[in-house]
Parts: C-alpha cells; sequence; structure tokens
C-alpha cells in the first residue's frame, strides 16, 4: 500500500480551512438525551432477560403435556368408548364372528343405542353402599294365573278380589279350588250376588272376594252397596232397593211398596237362590214391606216368604254385554232354556247355545265332547280341530268345568287334546271343580 503523501501539518493545515462544525444543542439537553438512550438500553435488556425464563418454562410444560396427554386421552378412550364407537365394535366384532363360523348378526338382535346406554349402565361402578333391589312381581289380581302366562310368582294373594287373567280383560272367569283355598287362607270369603241382562230374560251370577266380617247377608249388603253393575253391561236388580238382614237362619228382604217390577218378578226364584244359596246355603227368605211382614207382588200376590235352593244349573253359555265384558251363563239361570237331564245332554248343548237371546257357544265349531263318569270324577274326552292354549279354549274348559260341577261332579279330567295345559289348568291330571263364577274386583 502506498504511504499518503500528506504530512500532518499539511493535514491539520487542510483541517482548520474546513468550515467549523457546532452543535446548536445546549450542554443540558445534550446530557439528558445520552441519559434517556441509557435507560431505554437498560430497559430493554431487562426486558430480553425477564422473557427468556417463562419461554423457557413454557417450553418444558408444552413437552410435559405433549409427553403425557396422549397416554390419558388413550386410556379415556378405553374406559369409556362413546356409543359410536360402541356401534362400530360390534359390527367389526359380528363381523369376526362370522368369519369363526359363529351365529350370524342377522341370528341375534342388533345393539341400538338404548341398549348401549343400558348396557353401560349396568357396568359396575364405583362402591356406594347400594344393593340391586331384586324388585317384587307386580300383584296378581286375577282369578287364576295361566300355566305358560307368567314365570314370577307371587308369594301373597291379592287384598281384595280377583278378576281374570285373560288376554281381552273382559272376560271374567271362575276361580280354581286351589286359587280360592289361598285367597281363604287370608281371611276372604266367596260372596255371589245375581243381577240381570239389559231385557231381563237371565240373571248373570257375579262373585266377589270380601274382607268384610259379620254374616253372609251383611257381607251381600256390602257388595250391593260398593259395585255398580251397570258398568260392566248389567243391571241392577230389585236386591239393590232391599234392606237385607238375616233372622233364625233366614234371609229377610225389606222392600219399598211397588220397588219389584214384572220383569224383575219373573227372574225373582232366580235372584234369591243364586244370591242366597249359591255359596251359602239358606233355603228360605222371608219378605217385608216397611217393616212390616209380607210384600204385594203385581203376579205373584202377597207374599210372606219363599224357599230357595242350588238347582242344577244346566250347560254354561258365553254373554258379551254393552260393554264388552264376557260372562258364563247357566241355562237355569235364564226364563227360556231348558238345563239337560245329565251330563252328556248338557255338554251337547254346550256347541249349541240360544244365539237369539244372546248367549253363544262355548265350544268352537267342529269339537265334539264326550262324558264318562267314575264316581264324582268325570271324564271329558275331546275330538275336532286341534285346540291352543289360547283364551278361546280357556273359555270352552271353563264352561266345561262350571257345567260338570252342576251335575255333582268333584273333579275333571280332560284328555286327548294335544295340549299340556289351558290358562291355570294342567291338563295331565285331574282338575279339581271350580268355585264361584264370573269373578269381578268389588270397585
Amino acid at each position: 500500500m502506498e504511504s499518503s503523501k500528506w504530512t500532518e501539518e499539511e493535514i491539520q493545515k487542510q483541517l482548520e480551512k474546513m468550515p467549523p462544525v457546532k452543535d446548536k444543542r445546549s450542554r443540558e439537553l445534550i446530557f439528558h438525551e445520552i441519559e434517556g438512550r441509557l435507560e431505554e438500553s437498560k430497559h430493554s435488556k431487562k426486558n430480553t432477560r425477564t422473557w427468556i425464563m417463562p419461554g423457557l418454562a413454557a417450553a418444558c410444560l408444552l413437552a410435559i403435556i405433549m409427553i403425557l396427554v396422549p397416554g390419558t386421552l388413550f386410556k379415556k378412550e378405553v374406559s369409556a368408548p362413546s356409543l359410536h364407537e360402541n356401534s362400530m365394535d360390534n359390527k367389526m366384532a359380528g363381523k369376526a364372528k362370522d368369519h369363526v363360523k359363529e351365529p350370524s348378526p342377522a341370528a341375534q338382535p342388533k345393539q341400538s343405542v338404548k341398549t348401549a346406554r343400558l348396557e353401560e349402565q349396568k357396568k359396575p361402578a364405583a362402591p356406594q353402599g347400594r344393593v340391586k333391589p331384586s324388585g317384587p312381581a307386580k300383584p296378581e289380581t286375577s282369578a287364576d294365573t295361566p300355566v305358560q302366562r307368567s314365570k314370577v310368582k307371587v308369594a301373597a294373594p291379592p287384598t281384595v278380589s280377583i278378576t281374570a287373567a285373560v288376554e281381552s280383560g273382559k272376560y271374567h272367569p271362575p276361580m280354581t279350588m286351589k286359587a280360592l283355598k289361598q285367597q281363604l287362607s287370608s281371611g276372604k270369603s266367596v260372596v255371589t250376588v245375581a243381577y240381570s241382562d239389559e231385557q231381563a230374560q237371565f240373571v248373570v251370577p257375579v262373585s266377589f272376594l270380601v274382607n268384610e266380617k259379620g254374616t253372609y247377608v251383611d257381607k251381600v249388603e256390602n257388595v250391593l252397596g260398593t259395585f255398580n253393575p251397570e258398568r260392566v253391561g248389567l243391571q241392577p236388580t230389585m236386591l239393590n232397593k232391599a234392606k237385607l238382614t238375616e233372622k233364625e237362619g233366614s234371609v229377610v228382604v225389606d222392600l219399598p211398596p211397588g220397588s219389584v217390577s214384572s220383569a224383575e218378578e219373573a227372574l225373582l226364584p232366580k235372584i234369591l237362590s243364586y244370591t242366597f244359596a249359591y255359596n251359602k246355603e239358606y233355603s228360605n227368605v222371608k219378605f217385608m214391606t216397611g217393616d212390616k211382614p209380607g210384600y204385594e207382588f203385581s203376579n205373584l200376590g202377597p207374599k210372606e216368604d219363599m224357599d230357595i235352593n242350588r238347582s242344577i244349573g244346566g250347560a254354561s253359555y258365553l254373554y258379551t254385554s254393552p260393554s264388552g265384558d264376557e260372562f258364563l251363563v247357566e241355562s237355569n239361570a235364564t226364563s227360556f232354556a231348558d238345563s239337560a237331564g245329565s251330563l252328556q245332554g248338557a255338554l251337547e248343548q254346550l256347541s249349541k247355545g240360544y244365539k237369539d237371546q244372546k248367549l253363544m257357544p262355548a265350544v268352537p265349531d267342529g269339537i265334539k265332547l264326550t262324558a264318562s263318569r267314575s264316581g264324582t270324577l268325570a271324564a271329558i274326552r275331546v275330538d275336532g280341530s286341534d285346540l291352543k292354549n289360547d283364551e278361546e279354549t280357556r273359555k270352552m274348559m271353563d264352561a266345561i268345568l262350571v257345567t260338570a260341577k252342576n251335575y255333582g261332579s268333584q273333579s275333571v279330567s280332560v284328555t286327548n287334546t294335544n295340549l299340556e295345559a289351558v290358562g291355570p289348568y294342567d291338563l295331565e291330571q285331574p282338575i279339581d271343580y271350580v268355585a264361584g263364577v264370573n269373578f269381578m274386583n268389588v270397585k
């Protein structure tokens, strides 16, 4: 590099020739500006140092979260899968079962959202001191529980009365002796009260289970004041207008003057017999009018008493009331039907009925019944079309058992049905006779 041609003296002279350069600011202003810049520099460095440490801490925390969170999420997904994932898992499981020749999904019900929720609810939860209740069976209110109707057994009998356990809920069957004994052991008793149809052509006996104490007449009086027959399509009778008492083993019926119509008068012996001689062996009824002996009937004339008895009831038919309720009505309960002289004759009448008077046959078309007797055991053979354990066959069985009872049978064997049971009846052994008829609730 070549050395400069300027000497120091020449440089000094040249500098002196240059115009003067002066700072017009005062010393104080220059000092203040320098001091401000120094403060800014210190503050900037302090902020930088302050941000570095929190930044490093946040970075470390973020790294820890990235390591821990995926594992946590995985565990959560395994322990509590969503309903959608359950559905997908089930589908995949179904496909896997197909590969190992398990039953196809079509053979098993698919899991719905409701089912998935139920499954979640069934999973064991943290102990909370709770015991899963066994849940008592719903109390039975039926006259007889059909053999195949339910597998749940009820420990205690109904507390008020018994109604039918049939599909329609409108049919009111009799009660088996087994069911009746259970009711009687709990302190109940059977009361049967006769009502009539709309045309007053026959009476319909209805049986009740009651808890009341007192005489049988007192219990009848209670039923008459509690049960409304019109709700099941039946009509009240003269007994609903009377005051009933018992005196010296006889029933006393105190009637208001002119309260018995001519139609009721025609059914008078049947009303009294089915009410007071069906379950209780009363044999005499005394009439009174306003506490005075006797009653003036329009056709029978003045009467102070009447003998009653439990006569042969004859064949049983089905009556459907205007409300749709179905009852068994015996030929002896009518003002027009004749009772057969034998059980075989009565079984033949079961297939005919009196359709013009709304008494329908309880035996389906094509069925033939043949009876034989061995003491108090009646053997009934059924020939014809195939039978099913349904309501129609149940009605036929009830009519057979009530009819057989009316002709002195204490047990009935029903054969050739190809059935093991019908309703509450076990057909593989003799059936005890039924008690009462057309059981209903008091209220």
